[in-house]
């Protein structure tokens, strides 16, 4: 007798309402997971890469054990780059990781090490994040930026080298001490 009274027409409503409600809750959460930003899988991976770029006449030698190919940029780890200018200049940069940018040809470096080398001077760069914009040809630094010769040592949080003038800029915090040497 107690069954027949749960089962009344009255109780089917409320059941059918509940599992109308259920049956939206588990649409709208499926849903809702094709909406989420997912990280965009790369289009090519490669390991161990090697690959020369000449631009505008300078040769970059790039190497790194990883590199991924996605809209466009390439990310590479563990960076090693080469860059052999016409005019007789070399640099050598030492990066965690990378982002080239093939369209634009510009570069991101974070965690770099770098060393110049013209005529017969060195220089020795390093810093938090490295930027080279090719359309302007000049390197931007930001965060723990410290360049270095043979007897300066020049420390900023920000500063820029300019390739073809050769001006070099600190413009943040920076402290240049040297010996007479």
């Amino acid at each position: 007798m107690m069954l027949k009274g749960l089962l009344s027409k009255h109780y089917y409503k409320y059941i059918l309402f509940f599992l109308l409600v259920l049956f939206v809750f588990y649409l709208y959460k499926d849903f809702n997971l094709s909406m989420k930003k997912i990280d965009i899988v790369p289009d090519v991976v490669v390991n161990n890469m090697k690959m020369t770029r000449y631009i505008d006449g300078d040769r970059w030698d790039f190497k790194s054990p990883k590199v991924e190919h996605k809209n466009g940029e390439m990310f590479a780890t563990s960076l090693d780059l080469t860059i052999s200018t016409k005019d007789n200049k070399k640099v050598y940069v030492l990066a965690n990781n990378a982002i080239y940018n093939k369209a634009t040809s510009n570069l991101e470096l974070m965690f770099s090490k770098t060393r110049l080398e013209e005529q017969d001077k060195t220089y020795y760069l390093s810093a938090d994040y490295t930027n080279y914009n090719d359309n302007e040809k000049v390197w931007r630094f930001k965060d723990n930026l410290s360049i270095s010769t043979k007897n300066i040592i020049a420390t900023s949080m920000l500063g820029e080298y300019n390739m073809i003038s050769g001006i070099c800029i600190l413009s943040k915090d920076a402290v240049i001490t040297w010996d007479k040497e």
